[in-house]
């Protein structure tokens, strides 16, 4: 059964297979919770790797629901300071942020980035991971020196101390760092951040991946920042469109990524269609408003 978790967290990454992957982890889940003697430690290592895959899918009350059991028993019969409780924090963090729940995300984030660097290297992925988390709550709440801190901090880390094949949070954190400069005014330095990071997504996400798209998305808007606006339009149009699409897309992303693409024809004297995607983002929020009165 822990192979089928690793086969489960394997599937989740793969854009055609998202269903499969709950499936799996939902069956091995259930045999766990139904073989004679529970084994609490497989347990919750199954109900988060669905956790992780409700995620993936965007499916965000079920995996804050799981995300929150696995830590509350975790907590339980795992040392205070566990670098596992401090992974899970993260990950429940990054669910509350997408949820619009913000003070809580706050908490549990910075949990988690507070004690991964008390029980771990400063240059160890868990800490790259945590960092960038907590740098995008940081840049979405507009405190922007502080997001560039702790995304320089990521930069900084070897490339070979991230596992292999799965440089995420690095590319991630260097198009969010390219993003962070580029609001701060010095889109000139951020656009090889933004290239480097969104070079490292699509290597090493799947083609359709939103996180790629995202990259791709402020890019364009880094572009829009230099004047470059045909190369801009390009970039900002197809990466929304994929983020239209895209499984697993927090709101708040989308919803920024929208706001790009609406500067830039603002910023191009084209009002036209500044206005359209104006609709086009009112229609987006009663979608969202619609949705959170179902929860």
């Amino acid at each position: 059964m822990a192979a089928g978790l690793v086969k489960a967290l394997m599937i989740e990454d793969t854009e055609d297979k998202l269903d499969e992957a709950e499936g799996l982890s939902r069956r091995n889940l259930k045999a766990w919770l139904s073989a004679p003697e529970v084994n609490q430690y497989r347990t919750d290592e199954c109900r988060l790797g669905l956790g992780c895959v409700l995620r993936r899918q965007g499916k965000w009350s079920e995996a804050e629901n799981v995300l929150q059991q696995v830590l509350k028993s975790t907590c339980r019969y795992l040392p205070k300071g566990h670098p596992y409780i401090f992974w899970q924090e993260c990950n429940l963090g990054a669910v509350l942020e997408a949820s619009g729940k913000k003070f809580e995300a706050a908490t549990h984030l910075r949990n988690a980035l507070d004690g991964t660097r008390k029980v771990l290297s400063s240059e160890h992925p868990f800490v790259a991971l945590a960092l960038y988390e907590w740098a995008e709550h940081l840049l979405d709440q507009g405190e922007l020196p502080q997001a560039e801190e702790a995304l320089r901090e990521v930069s900084r880390i070897p490339r070979q101390n991230f596992p292999p094949g799965n440089l995420r949070p690095l590319g991630e954190s260097l198009a969010a760092l390219g993003w962070v400069l580029t609001k701060q005014g010095r889109a000139q330095e951020g656009e090889p951040f933004l290239q480097e990071g969104l070079e490292i997504c699509r290597k090493y996400l799947p083609e359709k991946h939103w996180a790629t798209a995202e990259a791709k998305n402020r890019l364009g808007g880094c572009l829009a920042a230099l004047g470059q606006f045909a190369d801009a339009e390009k970039l900002l149009v197809t990466s929304y469109h994929a983020l239209e699409i895209a499984p697993g897309v927090p709101p708040p992303r989308s919803r920024q990524a929208l706001e790009r693409v609406i500067e830039l024809d603002e910023s191009s004297g084209q009002a036209d269609k500044a206005a359209e995607w104006r609709t086009k983002r009112q229609a987006q929020a009663k979608v969202e408003k619609k949705a959170e009165g179902k929860k």
